[in-house]
């Protein structure tokens, strides 16, 4: 068992289910009871370090029957997701086992499904339309990547363009955060995906009646030949109507999203909101003739995803390497340059670039798959996310700031780990404030301005002087102006030199705090592979 627990390469030493009380039980449903449990954890790297994390552990039990095929199959198929897709918006699994008729999936404990969010004890508390749209688009966006993944199964072959088949308001979970909940899809048991290279003009129309009835479309709901994409697209849909107007109004208007009721439910929906934006989307996603429905393109296409999703490919992000560039430029700057960057600038940077490691320690913690590292890109396919190096590359970082803590040096300090360590002895009271990033980049910009000034006056100096040079007759007077001019010419240099270097680094810091990771299941693995 391969687990990366928030920067530790750990092992399971300890599971304790809540099934005692009512509290215990999370959920349940025909796949399996989810409890309430803990999990103890042991730090591979160091056996003295130990943690105990709150879980989620779903029981399944297996058939004796002639369904233990099937079942077996769908508990593969749903291992296969957590294992080798990782996304902040999926539910993290740290590990699986099977006892006796039972098989377990420990996984990561959320606060509740988006049934809970929208509704309270008077019934329908739907959201307001941004936020309804940016949990849409956030859903969306992670059903892209289960399509666009490749998994592996047995053997060497490979499966691609996973579909959820069950996207309803209880699948779809949310975590609570400081800067917002977090939406985390699970449940992929019976999810479908498409055989890779043998089937590339393979079509992705199914017969099998799967779902949760009210979300299913019209056509999975008829038991007939149905394309895969349409029926996400129309439970993508009804989740979007819940989500802007309530279960509860849906629940009692269901029969109008039938295919054979003679009440429009466009008609309801124009009662609902006067936003074309929604209107439009809403139409295409719940057109009850799966020809005229939109596929995740058009989806991509609309104007509420121009309004609130990621519509560029082209990210801002900065590359993993920039940190141990920004302080090569700090230990190699001129010192008297260096001493005029203010000293809370040095703590914001690198307490912004610890909050991001740790963030992403969270964010890629899960059970991961053994992995070759020797053969790790050379093997892997071509467009084939290699998940199994995010938890190395994230271990070092963490480490790296681990060993800052340490209040002495070592002689094993690298120069990076002694510079740091000294900025954060200095700032021990500095309170980390985000929104004075830009103030700080403003001092050093006015630095650069007065080194502009400097180099200009010393440029100005420099022709005055060669001007006399050339009206000067007598070889001592022109030899002690030719003097003065190297003076000024060295000068001159070392002020070019000091603004190069401080413009570079403003540059940098600029694109540092800019940054923001949006997709990082994107353009951050390009960087990964560079890095590596």
């Amino acid at each position: 068992m391969s687990l990366f627990y928030k920067g530790w390469f750990a092992k399971i030493i300890e599971i304790k289910e809540d099934t005692d009380s009512q509290e215990g039980i999370l959920g349940h449903g025909g796949y399996g009871i989810v409890y309430r449990g803990k999990m103890k954890i042991e730090n591979i790297n160091n056996s003295m370090e130990t943690k105990e994390v709150p879980i989620a552990i779903k029981r399944i039990q297996i058939s004796t029957d002639q369904n233990q095929k099937t079942q077996i199959e769908y508990i593969k198929r749903e291992l296969s997701v957590y294992e080798q897709i990782k996304s902040k918006n999926i539910v993290q699994l740290y590990g699986s086992e099977q006892k006796d008729n039972y098989y377990y999936l420990y996984l990561e404990l959320c606060d509740g499904n988006l049934l809970n969010y929208i509704t309270d004890e008077n019934g329908d508390a739907p959201l307001k339309e941004e936020e309804a749209l940016r949990y849409f688009i956030k859903i969306y966006d992670t059903l892209q990547l289960l399509k666009n993944s490749e998994y592996e199964r047995t053997g060497d072959k490979l499966m691609t363009s996973l579909y959820h088949r069950d996207i309803n308001v209880k699948n779809i979970l949310y975590k609570k955060s400081k800067t917002g909940n977090r939406i985390k899809l699970c449940d992929f048991g019976i999810s479908q995906y498409l055989a890779d290279s043998d089937h590339k003009n393979q079509k992705r129309l199914v017969t099998l009646n799967m779902g949760t009835q009210y979300f299913m479309s019209p056509e999975n709901n008829q038991r007939k030949l149905y394309d895969l994409e349409k029926n996400e697209t129309w439970s993508l849909g009804i989740l979007l109507f819940c989500l802007l107007f309530g279960y509860q109004l849906f629940r009692n208007n269901c029969k109008k999203f039938q295919p054979d009721s003679s009440e429009d439910h466009f008609k309801l929906i124009n009662q609902l909101t006067d936003s074309i934006e929604v209107k439009q989307l809403l139409f295409g996603l719940l057109q009850k003739d799966p020809s005229n429905r939109i596929c995740y393109q058009q989806i991509r296409d609309s104007q509420c995803y121009k309004l609130y999703g990621n519509t560029s490919f082209k990210k801002s992000y900065i590359p993993q390497n920039q940190f141990e560039y920004l302080t090569q430029l700090f230990i190699t700057m001129d010192r008297n340059l260096f001493n005029q960057i203010p000293q809370d600038l040095l703590f914001m940077i690198f307490y912004h670039y610890k909050n991001w490691v740790y963030k992403q320690c969270d964010n890629y913690s899960g059970f991961y798959k053994m992995i070759d590292q020797k053969d790790l890109f050379l093997s892997a396919p071509k467009n084939l996310i290699v998940y199994g190096m995010i938890p190395i590359y994230l271990s070092k970082l963490y480490q790296f700031f681990q060993n800052i803590q340490f209040e002495t040096e070592t002689q094993n300090d690298d120069q990076v780990i002694s510079f740091w360590r000294k900025v954060t002895q200095l700032n021990k009271r500095f309170m980390y404030q985000d929104k004075q990033k830009y103030y700080l980049i403003n001092i050093l910009s006015e630095i650069l301005d007065k080194l502009q000034l400097e180099l200009c006056r010393l440029q100005e100096q420099n022709v005055e002087l060669n001007k006399k040079v050339t009206q000067k007759k007598e070889n001592k007077k022109q030899e002690k102006l030719n003097i003065k001019i190297q003076t000024i010419k060295q000068q001159e240099n070392q002020k070019q030199n000091q603004f190069n270097q401080l413009n570079e680094l403003i540059l940098n810091l600029t694109q540092y705090f800019e940054w923001k990771m949006q997709n990082p299941y994107d353009s951050q693995f390009k960087q990964l592979k560079k890095y590596n």
